[in-house]
């Protein structure tokens, strides 16, 4: 390979910053000062000082119309972001009950922004894809390798920029 700049590109991951734990259990209506009877679906924050980001409550992906599935009671299944590992003792605070306790880390996403163009003769179709992700960027990101390809290779000169709706 001629250009070794190829390399520039690669992405740069921050450190896992988003750890989900996914559990069974009632959510501490108390503490979010509510009543039992109030049936919190999720709690988002804004504050950066508490332990958790989000809580979500998970709807079954195979739930027929009709059929019943637990909206209140220890069979709940939660989802909790958190920047870091919370343990049993911080669950419980927002939680009368646990069961099931899974734990995943997920990656921050990438902070660098790719080019099109790595190399002579190599491009990146989603380079954009940080920025906007549908099949019609895709699309263009294609046609913009393809075109930037058939200049490497000369097979056609591009001397004004092209216009294309999609």
């Amino acid at each position: 390979m001629d250009d070794p700049s190829w390399e520039s590109a690669a992405f740069r991951f921050i450190p896992d910053v988003n750890l989900d734990s996914s559990l069974k259990g009632s959510l501490r209506a108390a503490h979010w000062s509510m009543s039992d009877d109030d049936a919190l679906n999720s709690v988002f924050v804004s504050n950066t000082d508490l332990p958790y980001n989000a809580i979500g409550h998970l709807s079954p992906v195979d739930y027929k119309k009709g059929e019943n599935f637990p909206k209140t009671g220890p069979n709940r299944v939660w989802k909790v972001f958190s920047k870091e590992a919370l343990k049993k003792p911080q669950l419980m605070e927002f939680f009368s009950e646990l069961r099931n306790v899974t734990k995943a880390n997920y990656k921050h996403p990438p902070s660098g922004r790719p080019k099109f163009r790595l190399s002579k003769n190599i491009c990146y179709v989603n380079a954009v894809e940080w920025l906007a992700s549908s099949i019609e960027t895709s699309a263009l990101g294609g046609r913009n390798c393809v075109n930037m390809l058939l200049e490497d290779l000369g097979l056609q000169m591009i001397k004004k920029p092209i216009k294309n709706e999609l």
